[in-house]
């Protein structure tokens, strides 16, 4: 068994997978690690291009999939061949500026078994702090968030997720981006929920794992650029509202019941409202009204009704 499997999912971004490769490379010593690629059928020569590519490492493994099954199912493609200690997800559009891996492995060596897992305050390209970390959602959440916007309209967003850069403890839950969690807990918890396509997934399983007891931290010292978005960046903002409000709500009916679910989608239809007139963007409203009509995943039976 070796220390650390790294685990990044491609969907046509290739190039931005081979450079995370190269950052991984360059900057990871220290620690025995392996890296494994996973194809969500991109249906680009994506696995070819990054096998002809000499990134002089040869502990790389390429698994192809025959279909898009969304972020997390492919997570867990990788997981089942993956025989490590300790796991990084690790998004494609992340560049790795210090030995964060073993940074992120030393930090969980020395840590009490309750902590499972860990991340790091992500930056942009300009050094920007980029959402790391967050508070789990909630409808108090939710009614904050719609208040507090109408209050301030124009002036300041609110948010449960948070953008810091210097920040060191335990938190809700961990970004995607760079989750690194202990491949026992992982198990345990059940691995990533494949009902979630793309977003809330980690969300999820942080929450899945903190109601068993664990604790998730951030720490200041591994240095990490996230991009941000960049393979869903080429699909349409309607297509990417939709993808985040259809898991937002089976994250809600799965924890919270079928009654937090109601509430939830009218407040959702508010400030979709709010957001399009202060926009002048219809797609905010369109999709809020549409996600009236959604219905959750029932692969996972909720928490209550």
């Amino acid at each position: 068994m070796i220390n650390v499997s790294i685990i990044i999912v491609n969907y046509k971004t290739k190039e931005l997978v081979e450079n995370c490769i190269r950052s991984i490379v360059q900057h990871t010593s220290d620690i025995e690690y392996e890296i494994i690629i996973v194809d969500n059928n991109s249906n680009d020569c994506s696995l070819s291009y990054l096998e002809n590519t000499d990134f002089k490492f040869p502990a790389i493994r390429y698994i192809q999939l025959g279909a898009n099954i969304g972020f997390a199912g492919a997570n867990n493609a990788a997981v089942r061949v993956a025989d490590s200690k300790y796991l990084l997800f690790l998004n494609p559009d992340t560049l790795l500026l210090n030995n964060a891996v073993r940074i992120f492995f030393d930090f969980l060596e020395n840590s009490p078994p309750d902590v499972c897992a860990v991340g790091t305050n992500l930056k942009n390209q300009h050094g920007k702090p980029e959402i790391s970390f967050g508070r789990f959602p909630s409808l108090r959440e939710e009614v904050y968030k719609l208040g507090y916007n109408l209050i301030y309209f124009s002036k300041s967003k609110y948010s449960s997720a948070v953008a810091s850069e210097n920040f060191t403890g335990a938190v809700d839950y961990i970004n995607g981006a760079d989750l690194f969690v202990r491949t026992s807990v992982f198990n345990e918890t059940g691995q990533f929920d494949e009902a979630f396509f793309l977003y809330f997934e980690e969300t999820d399983w942080c929450m899945r794992a903190t109601a068993m007891g664990y604790k998730n931290f951030i720490i200041a010292e591994p240095e990490i650029i996230h991009l941000g978005g960049e393979s869903i960046r080429q699909s349409k903002l309607k297509y990417k509202l939709m993808l985040f409000e259809k898991s937002k709500i089976y994250f809600f009916w799965k924890h919270f019941g079928k009654s937090a679910l109601c509430w939830l989608k009218f407040l959702n239809l508010l400030n979709g409202l709010k957001i399009s007139l202060w926009s002048f963007n219809m797609v905010y409203i369109i999709v809020a009204y549409k996600q009236l009509f959604f219905k959750p995943s029932k692969r996972v039976a909720p928490a209550r009704k």
